[in-house]
């Protein structure tokens, strides 16, 4: 399995788009693309890859803003946890509305659930049901590293006074990719990637 990272083009706090490829059958799957979709496609056709399926960490705005660009111009499903479906159609859910600039996009094709194993191609994808930052939120542990979206980053962890953040269930969420391999490499949803081994000393506080 190979990974890209691909650069959120919009202004917000250093976000991270990711692109899965299974090398043996250049299948490839997109986790979180907001204000990328451009970028992801130029790299698709780059590496010749062909996109199989759009993963969702959760369904904040400012991680599925280029959603169903690229499901329109790849004809590819939307996956995400039941809990976080419906903040893809309502803008106060996904919190667009917050900046004066709603943002809807369609309903999710499929749902994910705790130990789901998707399959790119040949290689497996494991979904982690992580709540805390919002109810749904998962992670996706693919190629030997977890993809964290905003439960944790380098250096700090997803904060929980949004609408449907919990810091309990944040904390437990935490202990359970921590208990992964201290040398997991860790791609979160914004800011540089990091290491279970890095973040496991770190006192977690809510922010």
């Amino acid at each position: 399995m190979k990974s890209y990272t691909v650069p959120n083009r919009r202004p917000y706090m250093e976000g991270r788009c990711y692109l899965l490829a299974c090398e043996k059958t250049g299948a490839a799957a997109v986790i979180d693309p907001d204000g990328c979709a451009a970028d992801v496609q130029a790299l698709l056709k780059k590496q010749h890859l062909s996109l199989k399926m759009i993963l969702l960490t959760h369904g904040h705005f400012d991680h599925i803003g280029s959603v169903d660009e690229l499901r329109a111009a790849q004809d590819v499903p939307v996956y995400i946890h039941p809990l976080d479906a419906a903040l893809l159609t309502a803008a106060d859910g996904n919190l667009s509305s917050l900046l004066g600039a709603p943002l809807v996009i369609g309903a999710a094709d499929a749902l994910l659930h705790d130990g789901d194993t998707l399959l790119l191609g040949d290689t497996p994808i494991q979904v982690l049901h992580t709540p805390g930052h919002t109810p749904g939120s998962c992670c996706f542990f693919c190629g030997g590293a977890l993809y964290s979206g905003d439960l944790l980053f380098c250096g700090g962890v997803g904060r929980t006074d949004l609408p449907g953040g919990d810091a309990a269930q944040l904390q437990e969420s935490l202990a359970r990719v921590l208990e992964l391999p201290p040398d997991t490499p860790v791609y979160p949803g914004h800011g540089p990637s990091t290491t279970i081994g890095n973040e496991a000393g770190t006192l977690y506080d809510e922010g």
